[in-house]
């Protein structure tokens, strides 16, 4: 049966399906695989492929050097912000209104020290750090605090050499407990603090937002006091119109965070390319396919009429396409897999040489994608045989 239907096939035509197909999900699967890559190189708190967030204020004026207060935001000005479209969503930062102190009885890890701080809250889906302990309530004695890393690498590589002091890891800055000392008007008390984590995207000292409503609640003379900073959550930070309008209004916010979202915008592009072009590809292999397998079976039809009437079902008849179509397909993503890891490999030891590091490792999401492409196109090839073999055998 087997020479009967392959006497006379083209072999071309499918070698050309194959090389499609193979360089189409070879350009798939690395866009996956890249995307993946560069998360890990940039660091998963970076989020450069995720919106980004972006901290506003006001400009300080000449004028506001004889003022206290800082200028904030009215709600008018927030709600037009949230009225923007490149603006996903916005909160306002929850500032302390009370005095704040810390200190630190010198021991064998730490140094002595006293210092005034201040406290801003924000809701945690804004916060980079996700920590167990990030929680408080009423009951509780010991404040969980999130400070900037930048705080540490000034005080590792600026202050403490300068001063004779010892360095300190981030490990052992979360092992320290100081005194915090909160004082308003009329009422004092003293808690715990400890450093739970550290923060990339905020620059501030953050506690948690239920516990600075409380103390604000508290130790505060104004219970309400506008905010002067706000936070943004936006999909394009590169957004001319968000950079126009941030410089129209005179809002204030980090230069180099706009600029950083250029290469967000160029990686996405980058990565778009090769997935649209990988599913284009793919697509013409499919119909290439398609048409291969037409022109195999109109030049069969003879044969498979003729098994037909020796008795074969349609069905057995559909299998010798069926398997050879899915060995076919098996082949294309094993030499695509392998493919991608051979020129992974070299990627990683020229980024080593570069001083990135890389896990060696495929994503998991790379074979998902291999999984799903093997089983459609056996799906949806197969159906299609099934259909020509039992229409040819009927006329």
């Amino acid at each position: 049966m087997l020479r009967l239907i392959w006497h006379n096939q083209p072999i071309f035509q499918l070698l050309g399906a194959f090389v499609g197909a193979l360089l189409g999900l070879s350009l798939l699967m690395g866009a996956v695989q890249l995307y993946g890559d560069a998360q890990e190189l940039l660091g998963d708190e970076q989020d450069l492929l995720a919106p980004e967030y972006i901290v506003i204020s006001k400009k300080v004026s000449a004028l506001g050097l004889l003022r206290s207060e800082a200028p904030s935001f009215s709600k008018s000005e927030i709600l037009d912000l949230k009225g923007q479209s490149f603006i996903e969503d916005i909160s306002p930062f929850i500032g302390s209104q009370f005095k704040v102190s810390a200190s630190i009885q010198a021991g064998s890890s730490f140094p002595g020290m006293f210092t005034e701080l201040f406290f801003e809250a924000i809701p945690d889906t804004y916060i980079d750090v996700k920590v167990e302990d990030w929680k408080w309530s009423l009951e509780d004695i010991e404040v969980p605090i999130i400070v900037p890393k930048d705080y540490l690498n000034l005080y590792n590589f600026g202050f403490a050499p300068s001063q004779g002091l010892p360095l300190v890891s981030p490990k052992v800055a979360g092992m320290a407990r100081f005194q915090l000392n909160l004082k308003g008007p009329d009422r004092k008390e003293t808690y715990t603090g400890r450093i739970v984590g550290f923060s990339d995207r905020i620059n501030s000292i953050l506690v948690p937002l239920n516990f600075m409503n409380y103390a604000n609640r508290a130790f505060a003379k104004k219970q309400k006091v506008k905010p002067s900073r706000l936070i943004l959550l936006t999909p394009d930070p590169s957004s001319i119109e968000l950079s126009r309008y941030l410089s129209d209004q005179g809002y204030d916010t980090n230069q180099d965070k706009l600029k950083s979202g250029r290469l967000n915008s160029l990686l996405k592009v980058g990565m778009g390319v090769l997935s649209v072009l990988g599913v284009l590809m793919i697509g013409l292999a499919f119909l290439v396919f398609v048409l291969s397998f037409q022109l195999t079976l109109s030049r069969s039809s003879e044969e498979i009429r003729l098994l037909m009437h020796l008795g074969y079902p349609y069905m057995r008849i559909s299998m010798v396409y069926i398997l050879f179509l899915s060995g076919i397909l098996v082949a294309i993503t094993a030499f695509a897999c392998l493919l991608l890891m051979y020129v992974r490999t070299y990627m990683v030891e020229w980024l080593a040489a570069q001083d990135f590091q890389l896990s060696g490792g495929i994503k998991e999401e790379v074979f998902s994608i291999g999984g799903i492409f093997l089983l459609v196109f056996i799906l949806l090839n197969s159906l299609y045989i099934v259909r020509e073999v039992k229409r040819l055998g009927k006329s």
